[in-house]
């Protein structure tokens, strides 16, 4: 019963302990909506190492090329090979069209078989016995490694990712998987850390498209500091992995059949196959414990017809010293070849647009490689640059606009894209350097605008422009339905304690 005269009032029977239990209750979920509001405010918290574990290599890891039915060489001798190769239990005989002249490395065989172009000073075959041990295990580590790569089930994967069509895309850490054949028809990124990785299992064949120079060859591209070693193609297709003329691979690639590089192509990574592998004019690197070479600078400057031309290429990220070597493609007319220690120099003959790969060795035999576009201008021509020499990122359905200029010649200039290909949803640039349009496609983009003045004299900037995903569409914090819950327990608490005060509403 209440009296007003003191503000007291009789609790009814049992009440208080009903309110006692509320209590610890009503505690309980304030520690518990304390915690969530600490977590919504301090904001996610950054992942470590993403993607499933990396594939076991065995002893198959120590070469970069591997096969069960012959190493075939179709081009002119002109491969470079960083690493050991092997194959068993085929003959050596099957590697003859590999030369020491073309691999840093050994070539080992299960017999004494290989003769190569007469110089067998690469190869270790039986006897005695442990060369052939030697590539024996590292085979059977390969089909290991292989039936191994296949059976991976976690993460869970993404199955069946653009239907088998993913160039242009830019994929995260982590396990993929197709029923179908996989066609990489433009430039494809691996976005991750150092400590990522990426398994692609393909039921199918693996095929790279083909293109008509090293600047247009279509890429994987690593970023954000991948490494290729990281990265796992596990390829059960009938035909095997195609790489396709000029193209760029990063991974190790594991085929149930064969592999194919032709002309010009680049691989970063191991080719490991269970039947043959086939070679042109390519660059091939084992990257197990390699890192990123990079070499500077990544655009030449233009040289002039009857003016003496030099440059000096560097290397950094590895192991010094470098040694420079041109791997595709041909230098101007009148230019020297490059020597080892990275220069080229000479006087130019001839006016044109010249294309070619410099790849620099590093003291452990890692590679990097860059390609390059020299134009050499007519006589009197005086250098022309073009800026900006970065171009800002876009994003998928955002306006994009952007002007590129050019100075030291003679106004006006004419602009033209003369490699590489712009973002999806961009139009073709305009005579008068603009780049405009509204992304359709996230991905990496690269390509060359070369500008004319009125007197023919031109000059070049190699761009790579990068595209994002959009933002997804705002949603309601989670940090304001936790101030909403904070706040209702409070109001309630308060309640309570002024009835357990006996202070009368």
């Amino acid at each position: 019963m209440f009296n007003n005269s003191n503000k007291s009032y009789k609790e009814v029977p049992g009440m208080f302990h009903a309110i006692k239990i509320l209590n610890r209750r009503i505690r309980c979920i304030l520690l518990l909506s304390l915690g969530f509001a600490a977590l919504v405010f301090m904001g996610p918290v950054a992942a470590l190492g993403a993607g499933p574990a990396p594939v076991d290599l065995g002893s198959a890891g120590n070469f970069v090329i591997l096969a069960e039915t012959g190493i075939t060489n179709t081009g002119s001798h002109t491969s470079v090979i960083t690493g050991d190769i092997g194959n068993s239990p085929g003959s050596a005989a099957q590697m003859n069209d590999v030369w020491c002249s073309e691999i840093t490395g050994t070539i080992y065989g299960v017999d004494a078989a290989y003769t190569g172009s007469g110089d067998t000073t690469c190869f270790a075959g039986n006897p005695p016995l442990a060369n052939k041990t030697l590539v024996d295990n590292a085979v059977g580590d390969m089909l290991t490694a292989y039936n191994n790569a296949a059976s991976v089930v976690a993460p869970a994967p993404v199955t069946e990712l653009g239907a088998g069509n993913i160039g242009g895309m830019t994929l995260a850490p982590g396990l993929y998987k197709w029923s179908t054949d996989v066609n990489i028809a433009d430039n494809l990124t691996l976005s991750g850390g150092a400590s990522d990785v990426w398994i692609l299992q393909i039921a199918g064949d693996l095929n790279v498209a083909s293109a008509g120079s090293v600047a247009t060859g279509i890429k994987v591209i690593l970023s954000g500091g991948a490494l290729a070693s990281n990265v796992f193609w596990q390829v059960g297709g009938v035909t095997g992995a195609t790489l396709g003329t000029y193209a760029t691979f990063n991974g190790t690639i594991l085929s149930a059949k064969q592999i194919i590089c032709q002309t010009g192509a680049v691989l970063n990574g191991r080719a490991l196959a269970q039947t043959q592998v086939t070679l042109d004019a390519n660059v091939v690197t084992n990257v197990a414990g390699c890192p990123p070479i990079t070499l500077l600078p990544s655009v030449l400057p233009a040289g002039m017809v009857g003016a003496a031309y030099s440059q000096t290429i560097t290397a950094s990220g590895g192991a010094e010293p470098y040694t420079f070597t041109m791997t595709a493609g041909a230098l101007p007319t009148g230019l020297s070849p490059i020597t080892t220690g990275g220069v080229i120099a000479g006087t130019p003959t001839a006016t044109g647009t010249f294309t070619f790969t410099v790849t620099a060795a590093d003291a452990n035999g890692c590679t990097g490689s860059q390609a390059y576009t020299l134009v050499i201008n007519a006589d009197g021509c005086p250098p022309i640059a073009l800026l900006p020499t970065v171009l800002p990122e876009g994003m998928v359905g955002a306006a994009y606009n952007q002007t590129i200029t050019a100075s030291g010649g003679a106004e006006p200039y004419t602009f033209i894209m003369t490699a590489g290909a712009l973002p999806i949803g961009l139009s073709p640039i305009t005579t008068g350097g603009v780049i405009a349009g509204t992304p359709t496609a996230t991905g990496t983009f690269t390509f060359t605008v070369t500008a004319t003045d009125q007197n023919g004299c031109t000059g070049l900037q190699a761009y790579t422009l990068i595209i994002n995903a959009a933002p997804p569409a705002p949603i309601p914090t989670l940090s304001e339905w936790g101030m909403i819950i904070l706040m209702t327990i409070m109001g309630l608490t308060s309640i309570y304690y002024l009835r357990r005060r006996k202070v009368d509403f």
